[in-house]
């Protein structure tokens, strides 16, 4: 990637949610993160892309405290 600006490069941003929203609210969440990222990191939003990992609920502990599918923690 030599010879490439920095503002040509991508810049990835992982976002981990108990549980997805529908389709409509992601899609403007994605679209608010890419740009508030973009403008933080003074990159071209084109270049900001989002990444939703599963969802978190029965498989991610805070604190060592597992959150289960219900919202409770074991």
């Amino acid at each position: 990637n030599e010879g490439r600006s920095v503002d040509d490069k991508p810049t990835f941003i992982e976002v981990l949610k108990g549980r997805p929203p529908d389709e409509q609210a992601l899609a403007q969440e994605a679209q608010a993160i890419g740009e508030i990222v973009a403008e933080a990191l003074q990159r071209p939003v084109a270049n900001a892309h989002v990444i939703y990992e599963p969802p978190g609920f029965g498989r991610v502990a805070f604190g060592g405290n597992l959150v289960r599918k219900d919202g409770s923690t074991a």
